[in-house]
């Protein structure tokens, strides 16, 4: 649970599936499994506790929503994939493992009030596959599941191979032991047993052998692969290495080394597309959109390379380019290394002077797209204002005056930014009242002191950070604090988990002493 959103789910489920299944009294077995699951859940409370105080500001990834890597691929396909071997033995012409899965599943079903084992993990199996079925086969009825907005439905599908797993094992158990039966009863003679099950135990070897050949195929490739990119390290990482270190030392923005959907995904050193190798290099980079709760996820996908009112929304100072490909906006060449080129836009940074020409209504459902419809007619030193569930209503948008340009809002005198420890601080001068827009995911964590006050912070689109200001020069620190209680939920869990312990021990000598 405090690992893995969907493990934890899981983990929940059999819980639950158990005490359904178990033996011994139904009231028994339901009040252990009630203890367990609430205790579970105190004991999480560290990680569940801030998912729910912070649920308002985290995203729905948009992008995928409505696609079966959320959804689901229903049921039609997945039992599909499940009577042809592929839930199990994915692109192996021969379903060894979906076999020994069966054989496992009318084991279970055979011996269903003697294997109590047996059943609870074919009970789990069936439900983590119904699970996995997802919005796609239940549709409003997904919306019953607790976080249903957030979860990818797939993935329920480990718990279903999971069961199944441990179903072949109970399978394979089974077959050895009805063998050492069988050949027992047909020779006295050990030396004919032996020899038997030698048979058998070929047999079994040579049926398992297609998968143990791939797995042993996968494997060595996979070695020659890191062997490669090892050597890329050395070579090519050698190359781009004095571009990272530039960098590095002068900062104050991100970095752009394209997208996973344009020129950036064969941008690479060795087989690592550069934008993942920036990330492993500890490098302020933009954009590798990953699954996450950031309200940015969305945004980011729109990101419109082309359009230079979009690097400084995104806090881009730095280009990192294929060797001879044209900038997509005005930048200055800082050094070219082989294939990879630097480029830094001087203007840009983590902080930008805007002037709010409209407001958006938007929340967790939608950020994407009405961040979409703002993204695609932004112009420099431009931004609206957010309106947020459960954040104070933006003040009245002025719009922009007609008698000045956006480029005459003012200018940033100095930033010093520790984004790696939660603050910033800069000095801007304004020609007039604006906003400084901070180029960081919205939270409500970041808190600011202007001139030494503190000040409210406000959401800015796409949904960063923002901070109104009068004309004038002004001293603006910024420092992200964090959710507070993890101590005591930490002492909560333990004692909780303690109070379980001595519970369960109880139990047991009540048992002993009962069947003294």
């Amino acid at each position: 649970m405090a690992l893995h959103f969907e493990s934890g789910y899981l983990g929940l489920l059999a819980v639950i599936v158990i005490a359904l299944v178990a033996p011994g009294p139904l009231r028994g077995r339901l009040v252990r499994g009630a203890v367990l699951f609430a205790g579970s859940l105190v004991a999480a409370a560290w990680v569940i506790v801030p998912l729910l105080v912070f649920a308002s500001t985290s995203t729905v990834n948009q992008p995928l929503a409505n696609t079966p890597y959320v959804k689901g691929y229903g049921a039609r396909q997945v039992l599909g994939w499940l009577f042809t071997g592929q839930v199990f033995d994915a692109r192996r012409r021969v379903p060894v493992i979906s076999m020994i899965v069966l054989a496992g599943a009318l084991l279970a079903l055979a011996a269903w009030k003697q294997a109590p084992v047996a059943r609870a993990f074919l009970a789990l199996f069936a439900a983590s596959l119904l699970l996995g079925f997802g919005p796609t086969t239940w549709g409003p009825l997904a919306d019953l599941v607790p976080a249903h907005a957030d979860l990818y439905f797939r993935r329920f599908q480990m718990g279903a191979q999971l069961a199944g797993i441990y179903m072949a094992g109970a399978g394979a158990a089974w077959g050895w032991d009805t063998a050492r039966r069988l050949a027992a009863t047909f020779t006295e003679s050990r030396r004919l047993q032996r020899a038997a099950l030698g048979c058998v135990a070929a047999g079994a070897a040579g049926w398992c052998w297609p998968a143990y050949h791939e797995i042993a195929s996968y494997d060595h490739n996979n070695a020659a692969i890191l062997a490669l990119q090892r050597q890329s390290d050395t070579t090519e990482g050698s190359t781009i290495a004095p571009l990272i270190a530039y960098v590095k030392a002068h900062g104050h923005g991100r970095t752009y080394a394209g997208l996973p959907s344009n020129w950036g995904q064969s941008f690479r050193v060795g087989y690592v597309p550069v934008y993942k190798y920036l990330e492993s290099q500890d490098v302020d980079e933009m954009t590798y959109v990953v699954p996450s709760l950031s309200l940015m996820l969305d945004a980011e996908a729109d990101f419109d390379e082309f359009n230079p009112a979009d690097y400084p929304i995104f806090g881009i100072r730095y280009l990192l380019l294929p060797a001879g490909m044209t900038t997509p906006v005005p930048a200055r060449e800082v050094m070219v290394r082989g294939n990879y080129a630097l480029w830094q836009i001087s203007s840009n940074g983590y902080v930008d002077l805007v002037q709010l020409t409209g407001t958006v209504s938007s929340d967790r459902a939608d950020i994407g797209t009405r961040s979409l419809a703002f993204l695609q007619g932004l112009t420099p030193n431009e931004d609206w204002a957010v309106q947020w569930p459960g954040l104070p209503a933006p003040a009245s948008v002025p719009g922009l005056p007609t008698s000045s340009a956006p480029a005459a809002m003012g200018v940033v005198d100095s930033v010093r930014p520790a984004l790696a420890q939660g603050a910033l601080r800069t000095e801007v001068t304004l020609n007039r009242p604006g906003d400084l827009l901070l180029s960081v995911a919205y939270d409500p964590g970041w808190h600011a002191w202007v001139d030494g006050h503190p000040v409210g912070t406000e959401m800015l689109a796409p949904a960063l950070v923002g901070v109104a200001l009068s004309g004038g020069t002004h001293d603006v620190v910024f420092r992200y604090e964090g959710f507070g209680w993890y101590p005591e939920l930490w002492g909560l869990g333990l004692l909780v988990l303690s109070g379980i312990g001595l519970l369960g021990r109880v139990e047991r000598k009540g048992v002993a002493y009962a069947q003294a």
